[in-house]
């Protein structure tokens, strides 16, 4: 037996290969998108359909409530992504009273809306390079975030951000926080700030978020009773400030707003009387909130009354209300239904 033996050429390229060791601090990181999220399907409750740009939240509206904002950056360092320690998103109040979304300031300089600094949120979690789980959850949570319109970009495209991420160029970080109950409503400024293993600072990315105004209070009450009443002498009933004691009416702001109280009852089944051809209520009633006699307002039944004081974030006042009956029948008992509403309060 022969056998033919074929030599195969074997074909070979030469690369030429080079690398720098850094001298000093090196180059600073690149935060190529930031944005922020909360915890619900949709990653923002204010506005689950998306349809305005930017993350909205809403407030927790219960006392003493709080509820979890997640901060996200994707970053990019020269000196590879291993060398990038954390990111710091330093958060701001909003500016003025901010009412709707555009922008609205009364210039009454409450201090909840002094766009004073806030608190930081340190983003030390991240997905790992190298690991193609973790590579598929930072890729899907920046094209989640990015479909709903949250995402702020920084000299980069969302196809630029994703490939460096699929490329184990980049990594994603991200920390939480609570908001509270009290955080005001209104445009919230983020800062942040990438680091490296030498502490360089990329340069920050302002971006900002939305959370939406909500007027609420709770009350201790759910009944008012006038008791015993003379016909045409006025009957106080008293509040306090100590929440929980029903028979002293009690308010307490639980939403993001300054509130004023608007007040509205029925006639209890009094009824009217015909005096000089006109119908006259044979009830009246009034309300307070707080001690100043001068904050009385008096109204008829069916007829609403916003009570002239305001109710400021996180507060707790007491709610005095009166009854003068001007014609009823002798011993009867008479019942009726009461409507307290929260209207938000930007100032006069």
């Amino acid at each position: 037996m022969i056998v033919a033996l074929v030599a195969v050429p074997a074909s070979a390229d030469t690369v030429a290969t080079n690398v720098v060791i850094q001298s000093g601090g090196g180059d600073p990181p690149w935060l190529m998108a930031v944005w922020q999220q909360d915890t619900t399907d949709a990653l923002e409750d204010g506005d689950p359909d998306h349809m305005i740009p930017g993350p909205q939240f809403m407030p927790p509206v219960k006392f003493r409530g709080n509820k979890k904002i997640c901060y996200f950056a994707v970053v990019f360092d020269a000196q590879g992504p291993d060398t990038i320690t954390q990111v710091s998103h330093q958060v701001y109040n909003p500016m003025g009273n901010v009412q709707q979304l555009d922008g609205y300031s009364t210039g009454s300089g409450w201090f909840q809306w002094d766009q004073r600094y806030r608190y930081q949120v340190i983003g030390s979690n991240y997905y790992e390079v190298n690991d193609e789980d973790d590579k598929t959850a930072a890729r899907e949570t920046l094209q989640a975030a990015y479909l709903a319109g949250l995402v702020t970009f920084n000299d980069a495209t969302w196809e630029e951000v994703d490939y460096m991420l699929s490329q184990d160029e980049a990594k994603l970080f991200w920390g939480c926080a609570d908001n509270y109950y009290n955080y005001p409503a209104g445009w919230f400024k983020v800062m942040t700030t990438a680091f490296d293993h030498n502490n360089n600072p990329s340069d920050p990315v302002v971006s900002t978020y939305y959370n939406v105004p909500v007027a609420a209070f709770e009350l201790d009450f759910n009944a008012i009773d006038y008791g015993d009443i003379a016909l045409n002498y006025w009957k106080p009933i008293s509040g306090d400030i100590t929440f929980g004691t029903s028979d002293r009416p009690t308010a307490r702001n639980i939403g993001n707003t300054y509130l004023k109280i608007a007040i509205e009852q029925n006639d209890m089944s009094i009824g009217t009387s015909l005096v000089n051809g006109v119908d006259r209520w044979d009830v009246k009633y009034g309300a307070r909130l707080g001690d100043n006699s001068d904050d009385w307002r008096e109204y008829e039944p069916y007829e609403e009354v916003v009570l002239p004081n305001h109710l400021p974030l996180c507060n707790t006042r007491k709610l005095d209300f009166k009854i003068q009956v001007l014609k009823a029948w002798s011993g009867s008992t008479y019942n009726g239904t009461m409507t307290l509403t929260a209207e938000p309060w930007w100032g006069d």
